[in-house]
């Protein structure tokens, strides 16, 4: 019990730590992705190009310093950019799982949304851990000129821990 207490408290100052680290604002991509580096080591880099030209870099990373050895912590981070390779938005889930090599739990799942381009609001967000399983989204409108339009977008960031603590 104290063992999975202070595994508590460890995961809690980790996503802490990192919450804070993304408090300041990056004013560009290229700033942005420095910014998601720092006491991170990246794993992994995906982009996904859609069809009106705009496209989605979607990062899995962790912390260089893990809480305990059978805790593991990931942080997936989904950009959206315009076809002018301007960022618009993102969503970093942070989660932790436990794992002994027969199952493996969710213990700790935070999203931290940000909003680059200021003529977009966050209309809804949200975490959930489920099981092995921890989601995160972030819904947004588009405002012109301080007025609501109809022209939403959203992403939805999901990562899952295998009995062996590989997170994908």
């Amino acid at each position: 019990m104290i063992k999975r207490f202070l595994s508590g408290c460890m995961v809690f100052l980790c996503v802490f730590s990192l919450t804070a680290a993304v408090s300041a604002a990056p004013v560009s991509a290229k700033e942005a992705l420095a910014e998601a580096s720092d006491g991170e080591i990246i794993l992994s880099e995906t982009v996904e190009y859609l069809e009106d030209g705009s496209y989605i870099v979607t990062t899995l990373s962790e912390p260089e310093i893990q809480p305990m050895s059978d805790t593991i912590t990931k942080i997936k981070k989904t950009t959206k950019y315009t076809s002018d390779n301007v960022p618009i938005y993102n969503l970093r889930l942070v989660a932790s799982f436990n794992y002994d090599g027969k199952t493996s739990t969710c213990i700790v799942a935070a999203e931290m949304p940000y909003i680059f381009n200021k003529s977009w609001q966050i209309t809804d967000r949200g975490a959930q851990k489920s099981g092995n399983k921890a989601t995160g989204y972030v819904k947004v409108r588009f405002y012109d000129n301080g007025v609501a339009t109809s022209h939403t977008d959203s992403i939805t960031v999901t990562m899952t821990c295998t009995p062996a603590g590989v997170v994908y």
